[in-house]
Order: C-alpha cells, then structure tokens, then sequence
C-alpha cells in the first residue's frame, strides 16, 4: 500500500489521449487503492482517508513508547459510543491535578523494546 507523506500531492485522472480531465488533492496521510498507471472504472476508490484524524507517519523502524503518559493524571481514554473504540486524549495542562502538572506527554520511536 502507498501511504501520501507530503503535503501538496494531486491526483490526476487522465483519458486514453492523457488529457487531464479530473484533479484532486489527495491529503496528508491518505492510502493510495490505486498506483501510478493504474486503470481505474467510474465510482471506483483510488484513496482513502479519515477527515477527523491527522496522522503521525514515521520515516524510520521502530518501537512506539509512550512518554509521561499517566491515566488520569496526563492523559484520559474516551470510548466512542458508536465504534466502541477507545483514544488517547492529553489533558489540557490546566485541567490536570499538581501531581501531573509537570508531565509532558509524548510518543517516542526508539530502537529496541
């Protein structure tokens, strides 16, 4: 799968002549359905993205380890009524009790586990 990291990417739909006769700017983040060349049919997906979500791409291998992140103190889980699907939400350094007050919460890619 090709995943979009930049940010001022184009789709272009060209005909059978190459005339260009759709153009899209694809987001920050998007996966690709479709490569460079690739035919593709009316109503058929080319990308795909979420609008309500910005996306942190790494550029190197890794582990994620999660830094200063204390349930209830730097950060809270939400669970999404519809989805059942729970996030990570840093809380506002004013919300947060003194214990937590000098948290900062963050993600690091590292090495090795």
């Amino acid at each position: 799968k090709i995943v979009i990291t930049s940010r001022n990417v184009e789709l272009n739909i060209v005909d059978n002549f190459r005339r260009t006769k759709e153009t899209y700017k694809v987001p920050y983040g998007a996966i690709m359905a479709k490569g460079n060349g690739e035919e593709v049919n009316s109503g058929e997906t080319v990308a795909k993205w979420d609008p309500h979500t910005i996306p942190v791409i790494t550029e190197v291998n890794g582990f994620v380890r999660f830094i200063d992140m204390i349930d209830g103190q730097s950060i809270t889980r939400q669970a999404d009524e519809l989805t059942g699907l729970s996030s990570i939400v840093v809380m506002d350094t004013a919300e947060r009790m003194t214990i937590g007050k000098d948290l900062r919460p963050s993600l690091k890619i590292i090495d090795n586990y």
